[in-house]
């Protein structure tokens, strides 16, 4: 392992907290997505990484998609709120009964 393949690998993680894919980051980096597969092969440590990278990544897009909803739902976004409330509440909640 060269050093630059550590730093580029350093840039990779920082990159995939806000591009989310490898795809992304590749493009950015200009990689091939066969060199970042086989670092991970290699790395177990870099697989790690990349794996609680993205898992970090997600957890921010949910927080920012919740933000959103419920920015929606304080402007009286009735599509929002039917939506908060199918999701939230047991009242609104859609129940489906099976027949044969």
């Amino acid at each position: 392992m060269t050093k630059q393949d550590t730093e580029i690998k350093e840039k990779f993680i920082l990159l995939i907290l806000d591009e989310l894919t490898i795809k992304a980051v590749c493009k950015k980096l200009n990689l091939s997505r066969q060199t970042v597969y086989r670092w991970m092969k290699e790395d177990p440590q870099f697989k790690k990484d990349i794996k609680n990278a993205i898992q970090n990544c997600i957890l921010d897009i949910n927080d920012d998609c919740e933000s959103r909803v419920l920015a929606k739902i304080r402007n009286d976004d009735t599509q929002m709120i039917k939506f908060w409330l199918s999701k939230h509440h047991d009242d609104y909640k859609q129940s489906y009964i099976l027949t044969k």
